[in-house]
């Protein structure tokens, strides 16, 4: 092997599998020297499962010429990509009575499960909030908090006040 196929950091899985395909490509048509001018084939490890979560990636390249000799190189792969982000917080809000809050958490909820979190290499995410307060049309101030968690377990966590204002 002249050349082994460089390490390269990829954002997502597949820009691995691109990266990979690249490499036997280069392999197979020019990146091996053989005596006498043999034909030679080249075998990578199996590729990995599939999995977009930051993780290293070792892949061995095997070159055996038609004599059956064996030349072998490595290389790393890592994918490296950042966790959720809650583009679309909910914004801190006053409303007149508790039922108002109680639709605006929901209309939120919907807005930050359908649109509103940018995750790495379109990533599964799941949106949890606090749990409701207790119903109660006094003025008061409530935090609601919002958990995103990409399929990697990384999260986003936002934080918004909800003030109801008086009875109705």
């Amino acid at each position: 092997i002249d050349v082994c196929p460089g390490d390269a950091t990829v954002e997502c899985f597949s820009d691995m599998l691109a990266q990979i395909s690249a490499d036997s490509l280069t392999l197979a048509t020019g990146g091996v020297t053989t005596p006498c001018g043999m034909r030679y084939d080249v075998v990578r490890d199996a590729l990995p499962a599939f999995d977009n979560c930051p993780n290293t990636y070792t892949i061995t390249w095997t070159v055996t010429d038609s004599c059956g000799r064996q030349d072998v190189c490595s290389n790393e792969t890592p994918i490296d990509n950042a966790g959720p982000t809650i583009d679309v917080c909910p914004r801190d809000a006053a409303v007149e009575c508790y039922s108002d809050m109680l639709a605006q958490i929901s209309a939120d909820s919907l807005t930050l499960a359908t649109s509103g979190v940018t995750t790495a290499c379109g990533m599964r995410y799941d949106v949890v909030r606090d749990a409701l307060p207790a119903f109660d049309n006094c003025p008061n101030t409530y935090t609601i908090t919002w958990t995103v968690t990409d399929s990697c377990g990384r999260q986003d966590v936002r934080s918004e006040e909800r003030r109801v204002g008086k009875e109705c």
